[in-house]
């Protein structure tokens, strides 16, 4: 079987007010329940574990989403150390499922979970907090350097700053091998823009944000290792088709290029790249 052919990504063209009637619409818990709960997940909590949370004092996390990275966040920090914990999302029915996860009067720290704007955070005072978390939101946000500048306005000298984002196609099986048969199934490859080039992103962040470090390094989020029947059977589900002969030829394509795929060595994914910046 051949490789399956990767194209390149282009730059989002999302505006915010396109990402906010998509994710303060239903797909807020769709998402939150799948490919949150069982991919993303898995890139963000090795940010976190990365990222000192149990000297932290003031920390904030940006496009939390239903709050389930916050949970793991949660269970980092010290109530010896930690004073608050500001969990964010810019879509209301976001907040909302945080707020249905995480009960804040649990907590023996202030816990407040609001509605906020990566690109611009009016109600977060400069030097505020000294660690600031956004996971799986720099690639798609419409103005990048405005959510980095943001964020190491409200750093305190010192802090750390964490993100993830999307990272090669050809590493990315998650997506790329549906994008290169079906193209209309997957209506966010361009998030895969941001990561082509590292080291325009680390020049951004350190001569232009002005952040003394960035270290960037790889993180898989696995979603199949051994059978292509069953990646392309769980495409079929979230992309159907109303032509069911039609989805059987697609099915039948996936099959053949995620076994390909798993022949060639690599696990079905999504690459993802961990930054952390110093300030």
């Amino acid at each position: 079987m051949t490789a399956t052919p990767i194209a390149l990504p282009q730059k989002p063209t999302e505006t915010i007010d396109m990402l906010y009637a998509k994710w303060n619409g239903a797909y807020a818990e769709t998402f939150t329940n799948t490919a949150n709960n069982l991919v993303t997940i898995q890139a963000a909590t090795e940010l976190h574990r990365h990222m000192q949370l149990t000297t932290a004092t003031s920390v904030l996390e940006v496009a939390a989403g239903g709050g389930i990275g916050s949970q793991d966040i949660l269970r980092y920090l010290e109530p010896s150390s930690v004073k608050r914990f500001n969990i964010t999302d810019f879509s209301p029915a976001m907040v909302e499922l945080a707020k249905q996860r995480i009960q804040p009067a649990a907590y023996d720290f202030a816990v407040d979970i609001a509605v906020a704007n990566g690109q611009d955070l009016v109600d977060v005072e400069d030097l505020s907090v000294d660690r600031y978390i956004a996971s799986f939101v720099l690639q798609m946000t419409p103005d990048p350097a405005a959510m980095l500048r943001e964020s190491y306005r409200v750093l305190a000298d010192g802090g750390l700053a964490g993100f993830v984002i999307w990272g090669r196609p050809e590493q990315s099986g998650w997506f790329s091998i549906t994008h290169s048969i079906d193209p209309d199934a997957v209506r966010n490859y361009n998030n895969f823009y941001l990561g082509q080039d590292i080291p325009a992103l680390r020049q951004l962040m350190l001569e232009t944000i002005g952040f003394k470090s960035v270290v960037v390094w790889t993180s898989m989020c696995v979603t199949e290792t051994t059978s292509a029947a069953a990646h392309a059977d769980r495409v079929t589900r979230s992309h159907p088709m109303e032509d069911k002969a039609l989805e059987a030829v697609r099915r039948e394509r996936l099959v053949q290029a995620s076994q390909a795929w798993l022949d060639a060595g690599k696990p079905i994914g999504l690459e993802t790249y961990l930054i952390i910046a110093t300030k």
